[in-house]
């Protein structure tokens, strides 16, 4: 029982990495809209903000904005990337977290019908 138990969180963490899509390189065919950067002007403009960058993530779009007197700096592109990085890390958590509500429901649906 004891190596039940221990060997518990090990199979947890392999059934979850399991579960989790790898992300393409290079994706292919993507749509993007094509006012995409007058868009992102607009949403930047909206809080007093210009747009500095676009960030494209597969079929999603993202807008890094700064202030209207911000000098570009050598790391501002750095900054950019590192927040497209985390709308990308925020969507597959998502994205695993609502995999794992399914497969649930799907183990409580088999337990159900066994009984």
């Amino acid at each position: 029982m004891r190596r039940l138990l221990a060997a518990t969180p090990l199979l947890a963490l392999l059934v979850a990495l399991a579960g989790c899509p790898r992300a393409p390189v290079g994706v292919e065919n993507v749509e993007l809209p094509a006012d995409s950067a007058a868009t992102c002007q607009a949403q930047c403009g909206k809080v007093g903000l210009r747009m500095q960058s676009l960030v494209i993530m597969a079929n999603y779009v993202g807008c890094v904005c700064a202030p209207a007197d911000d000098v570009e700096r050598p790391s501002a592109g750095a900054g950019a990337a590192g927040g497209g990085l985390a709308a990308i890390m925020v969507l597959q958590q998502q994205q695993a977290a609502e995999q794992q509500r399914q497969q649930q429901a799907a183990q409580q649906q088999q337990q159900q019908a066994a009984q």
